[in-house]
């Protein structure tokens, strides 16, 4: 299994380095490998991130410091796994600039089964 490297978390703040650490130190530490998954069924999902002027979510279950791809279920028109460029989340803006990706202060890591259930829910 490959080693993994742990990026400075201050790569990952959004809106062009003026908003929020989508990706922390702690994240980093925890996120595993896409390869490394342990259960690919239901994957533990570590980090809800949003966009604060719309209806997307992901639920991230890995990050793969190479590519600069982040792997989970995305919630937007329609719900779909598979990866997105963290490099996109961290340079999006409104028109302004002041709005952007977030990512929950609030989540807590737990299988991906509860993570859509809560989401069709609410």
């Amino acid at each position: 299994m490959p080693k993994k490297q742990t990026p400075k978390s201050s790569q990952f703040r959004a809106r062009n380095g003026k908003g929020m650490e989508l990706l922390t130190t702690e994240l980093l530490k925890v996120l595993p490998l896409p390869d490394a998954v342990a259960n690919p069924n239901d994957p533990m999902v570590f980090a809800k991130l949003f966009l604060a002027i719309g209806s997307w979510t992901m639920w991230v279950t890995s990050y793969d410091p190479k590519s600069r791809l982040l792997f989970g279920v995305v919630d937007h028109i329609e719900v779909e796994y598979g990866p997105v460029p963290i490099d996109e989340l961290l340079k999006f803006t409104d028109f302004d600039g002041s709005l952007g990706f977030e990512r929950s202060t609030s989540f807590s890591a737990r299988p991906l089964t509860q993570c859509i259930k809560r989401s069709k829910a609410s």
